[in-house]
């Protein structure tokens, strides 16, 4: 990506002081680099190396998408902004400027990272595995995590290039590009699946293998049924989440043993310095999947007055029984039977399996049930709450919106004055465009 084009950022910069023509002719010895790394090819073939490959796809993901959980919060109707630098202001203003700082920094940059990571490193690890490619789990697990990065870049931003040669492509497009991924993923861990069974199916480890190619493989299902109902094509989207098990869920693991591997829900729910409020669209409503302290207080900036979010069932160590709140650790679902099955019901609307769905899901937040000849219309009323009331905070809500908008007609977005009101008034952002750097440094956008 050209945010990480290190040659052109390099060449701006000394134009910028009118040095690129004097260096010019010698700008190929300036940057030249004659080792550039501590790894040899032929390490590469190494099955340690190939792990490494694998977690450093899997990490970056993770690593950035804390981040993007907090930004989606705030860009969509879940969160109020409770820090007092201008960038997040905005943010939760839906008044987006390329030039926004924290969007190139937190959001833009970390998760094009993630993405092309996935993209390339599993495109690498291809070659190295060769005749093997095709049953290897590494790779499945890669190529899934690759989907995944291009849906949330697709879910989150209006637009966005994916090579610093190319133009930027649509949602739609990057979507595409998603699914493509997901479906080599499933078929290459449903060939790792019967390796793995063929071995011996009675051993430990014959058995860790087919549970592991299974979840990378569901995994995979779900973010491709997602991608589909996205493109409006419900026909794939069914297909694809009615092979996932109710039971099936992945978890995207922090940890308190660096500071970039802690998760940021914990900062921004915390100490006097906390900056995250609920809005007050998912507040009282005696539902424990959405918690947040009786008492308003102020923190980073004393302009806003917070109900802070507590754990909900997308969140690692929630509890039905009482209120939890974030810890460093806190792990975040990214994917689960339980979305597979929102999406069948939103792509099929009010059969009889549909309206028993959400109706038990409507109880967990002691709801009434829905009628048996509930409307179409009322119906995916209802699922979109439940939808918003099951994956709060987890990075789900703003495609959400998005969809809605998209595919129904249905805005959802906040609109009129922000609850601090020397901020002004909403803006009409519904998406992130991709960072001034962006535009500055790759010429094909």
């Amino acid at each position: 990506m050209s945010f990480l084009n290190y040659r052109r950022r390099v060449l701006a910069a000394l134009a910028a002081f009118g040095l690129a023509g004097a260096l010019g002719a010698c700008e190929n010895g300036l940057l030249e680099v004659k080792n550039p790394g501590a790894v040899n090819d032929a390490d590469l073939d190494d099955p340690l190396v190939q792990q490494q490959i694998v977690n450093t796809v899997v990490g970056s993901f993770q690593t950035m998408y804390d981040d993007l959980v907090f930004a989606g919060a705030l860009l969509s109707d879940e969160g109020v902004n409770g820090h007092n630098f201008t960038q997040w202001i905005e943010i939760n203003l839906r008044v987006l400027e390329e030039s926004n700082s924290i969007l190139g920094s937190d959001i833009y940059g970390p998760l094009q990272r993630a993405r092309a990571a996935g993209d390339n490193l599993s495109q690498r690890l291809r070659g190295i595995l060769g005749d093997k490619a095709g049953s290897d789990l590494g790779l499945a697990r890669a190529l899934a995590y690759a989907g995944y990065g291009n849906i949330m870049l697709a879910e989150y931003f209006c637009e966005s290039p994916v090579a610093d040669d190319q133009p930027a492509l649509s949602s739609d497009d990057i979507m595409r590009r998603a699914i493509g991924r997901f479906d080599e993923a499933i078929q290459i861990a449903t060939a790792a699946r019967a390796n793995a069974a063929a071995v011996n199916p009675a051993t430990t480890a014959s058995r860790a293998a087919v549970a592991g190619a299974d979840s990378i493989a569901n995994m995979a299902r779900v973010g491709a049924a997602r991608a589909s109902l996205w493109l409006g094509d419900k026909t794939k989207a069914v297909q694809y989440a009615s092979a996932v098990p109710a039971s099936f869920v992945m978890w995207l693991n922090y940890s308190d043993n660096k500071a970039f591997q802690e998760n940021r829900l914990f900062a921004a729910t915390s100490g006097s310095g906390r900056y995250l409020g609920v809005s007050a669209k998912f507040r009282n409503l005696n539902d424990p999947r959405i918690r947040h302290n009786a008492t308003a207080q102020s923190g980073h900036s004393p302009d806003a007055i917070l109900f802070t979010p507590r754990l909900g069932p997308s969140h690692t160590g929630w509890s039905a029984a009482a209120a939890g709140e974030f810890a460093k650790n806190t792990g975040i679902r990214l994917s689960s039977g339980l979305e597979a099955q929102y999406i069948v019901a939103e792509a099929q609307g009010p059969n009889a399996a549909n309206i028993a769905f959400v109706n038990s899901r409507r109880a967990v937040g002691g709801q009434a049930a829905l009628a048996a000849t509930v409307s179409p219309a009322d119906f995916l009323a209802a699922l979109r709450e439940q939808r918003s009331r099951d994956f709060f905070m987890d990075g789900h809500r703003l495609g959400d919106l998005r969809r809605y908008k998209k595919q129904y007609g249905v805005d959802e977005f906040n609109k009129g004055t922000h609850p601090v009101a020397k901020w002004g008034n909403y803006g009409t952002a519904e998406c992130f465009p991709p960072s001034l750097a962006e535009r500055i440094g790759n010429p094909a956008y």
